[in-house]
């Protein structure tokens, strides 16, 4: 199950934010183990398929995290085939989540 939170986290330190991010809790209703960078990174996923293009201060601006956070996550997604990058510097995600998803 997942629930809202007030704060979130970079990759390398801790920032209040305006978005929160979702953390599992566990069955006894505490916090699950998690990895915020993950968390991170779906937030950035799930952003990109509700607003379809992005640039690095976009999410800067509203995840509230170091642009080179943004930068390293967006450039792994893109090493990894998950998002493509136009000659505005604008990303979007690629084919390669519906072929994943197609495949189940």
């Amino acid at each position: 199950m997942f629930v809202e939170m007030l704060h979130c986290l970079s990759l390398s330190a801790s920032f209040d934010c305006a978005e929160p991010m979702r953390v599992p809790k566990n069955e006894s209703g505490g916090t699950a183990y998690s990895v915020p960078a993950i968390h991170r990174t779906l937030d950035i996923i799930e952003t990109l398929v509700e607003k379809r293009t992005l640039t690095v201060s976009q999410l800067h601006r509203q995840f509230k995290i170091p642009k080179s956070s943004a930068y390293a996550i967006l450039q792994t997604l893109k090493s990894r085939g998950y998002v493509d990058k136009d000659e505005l510097d604008q990303y979007s995600l690629s084919l390669r989540l519906f072929s994943l998803g197609s495949a189940l």
